[in-house]
This record gives structure tokens, C-alpha cells and sequence, in this order.
């Protein structure tokens, strides 16, 4: 099965909530949430609030969420607790993948 998704990075300059109406409005059905330090959703969020991060990442319009893109700095000393903080929240809502730089 091919599942075509598009990026909330698609409306990087939008809220999250308006990129994922956005999404909805062009009749996509799965989304990839891009998490960045200078987006619309940080890393810093999931850390200090993994219960909230969660509750945005479900209310997504219809749209499943099929990816997260974690985008920050891999040689900052917080890359670690950034991608365990992704990794809880990609179980907590269930995704298997989490895009990373190298």
C-alpha cells in the first residue's frame, strides 16, 4: 500500500493548526510533522511538555500522522534528550518513523 503524505513544512509560515487545515483543504489524508527550532512545533516543547505535544500531534483534522521530522542541530548537546523526547511522543502516538539529520 502507498500512502502519500505531505509536510506541515509545506506551510512552515502558517500555525500548525492552519497547515494542517491547509493539508486537509488540498485532500491530504497523512501528514509528517515537521518539529524544528525555528518552526511552528519545537523540540523544547515535547521536552517541557510531553502530554501536551502529544495532545496537538491528535488533533490533526482527519489527517493521520505518519512521520515526524525532527530538524535542529545533531552536534548540540541537547540532540540526545531531543530525539528521546521525539521517540516517546512518536510511541505515544503511534509512528514508526522519525526523519533526523545527518
Amino acid at each position: 500500500m502507498l500512502l502519500v503524505a505531505a509536510s506541515t513544512d509545506c506551510f512552515h509560515q502558517l500555525p500548525l493548526k492552519e497547515a494542517l487545515l491547509k493539508l486537509v483543504d488540498l485532500e491530504y489524508s497523512n501528514v509528517e510533522i515537521t518539529v524544528s527550532d525555528d518552526g511552528h512545533f519545537t523540540p523544547l516543547q515535547v521536552i517541557d511538555s510531553l502530554e501536551k505535544s502529544v495532545e496537538v500531534c491528535r488533533d490533526t483534522n482527519r489527517l493521520d500522522v505518519v512521520a515526524y521530522n525532527l530538524v535542529t542541530n545533531v552536534e548540540s548537546k541537547d540532540f540526545i534528550e531531543q530525539f528521546r523526547a521525539m521517540a516517546r511522543l512518536a510511541k505515544m502516538t503511534k509512528v514508526v518513523q522519525i526523519t533526523v539529520p545527518s
